[in-house]
Formats: C-alpha cells, structure tokens, sequence
C-alpha cells in the first residue's frame, strides 16, 4: 500500500522593518509503502516527536513507490532534520500545489471527498 502523510515541521515567517507578515506552518509529505500504514505513521511519529497525518492510500508495491519518489523527484527535500533527526533526501517532498492535487486525486479515488484534515 502506498501512503501519503503529511509531517509539520515548524513555522516560518519574515519581516521586514517596515512591516510584519504572519507565521506560515511549514510541513513536507511522506511518500510511503507500508501493509499496515497506519501502523508505520505510528512507528514515524515515534521517530521524528512529531505527529502525521494521512492524507491518502493507494494500492501499490515498493516498486510503486519508486515510482512515485522518480516522478516527484523534483519536490524532494533536501537534508532535513526534525527534532534532531533526518528527514530528507528520500521520502519527504515539498507540499507544492502538483503533489497536493495528486493526493487530492487519490483521494478522491478512495471515495473521500476531500483529504482528511486529522487522523485517529
């Protein structure tokens, strides 16, 4: 089963002198396969301190996978770290508008509406 989870890892914002622009939540999404994915969240919550959230599930191997992780590619994270621990390289891509329609699309495929804000 392949997932896609959402992690938060922070928030930004930037200022400048003259004025003040509010703080922006900064989360990366997990492209992932697991049998049991909401088992492996668990596992990766315990990891990274932080809370997922699944946004979607789609049938598939790891050789789709792969496939997912080579077609964005070009969202992949760089070295990151939450809470002292790697996040990046791999499996975390940012959560730009082409990757949140994909998962929007699986999504709905699944029968859902819209991508489940909170999970558990």
């Amino acid at each position: 089963m392949i997932y896609f989870a959402k992690i938060h890892v922070g928030k930004f914002t930037t200022s400048r002198c003259h004025e003040h622009k509010p703080e922006r939540d900064i989360f990366f999404i997990k492209i992932g396969c697991s049998n049991n994915p909401l088992v492996r969240m668990k596992t990766l919550e315990w990891e990274y301190e932080k809370r997922l959230e699944l946004l979607a599930v789609m049938p598939g191997d790891q050789a789709k996978e792969a496939e997912m992780h080579r077609r964005f590619a070009h969202l992949r994270v760089g070295r990151t770290w939450v809470r002292g621990r790697h996040c990046g390289d791999i499996e975390w891509f940012y959560p730009v508008r082409e990757l949140m329609d994909f998962i929007a699309d699986v999504a709905r495929n699944q029968g859902l509406a819209t991508i489940p804000e909170k999970t558990g």
